[in-house]
């Protein structure tokens, strides 16, 4: 999740987010702005399937969905500024402590969906 906030740090500085976050990684990591983006969107989805809790526990007033680089930048510094700012006890205040928050509350996977809750296809 690091690399994603650092991502939205840049791009609400006003620089294409993703190319920065990894022009700027001390790693040693093949981290492409490419696979950068796909994880946001990932996380974006899951945060969208997460909404329903998430508004109660947190002020997302500020969260607008959007399309393409810059709609989804700014729905995910939506959230991401909402959980900042605290909610309820015991909830997380950054995106990382999120996934494991909607799996003991949910018993999900906040990411993607488990291959048995895919339809079987071909059958």
């Amino acid at each position: 999740m690091t690399m994603i906030e650092q991502a939205l740090s840049f791009e609400a500085r006003g620089y294409s987010g993703c190319e920065a976050a990894v022009k700027h990684d001390e790693t040693d990591s093949a981290i492409t702005p490419f696979l950068l983006w796909c994880w946001l969107g990932m996380v974006v989805k899951g945060l969208r399937r997460f909404h329903w809790l998430l508004r109660v526990q947190y002020d997302l007033r500020g969260v607008q969905s959007g399309q393409g680089r810059r709609g989804l930048m700014g729905e995910a510094a939506g959230y991401q500024k909402a959980i900042a700012a605290g909610g309820q006890a015991g909830w997380p205040d950054n995106l990382e402590g999120l996934p494991m928050a909607y799996l003991q509350t949910t018993g999900d996977f906040f990411y993607g969906s488990p291959s048995q809750q895919r339809l079987r296809r071909g059958r």
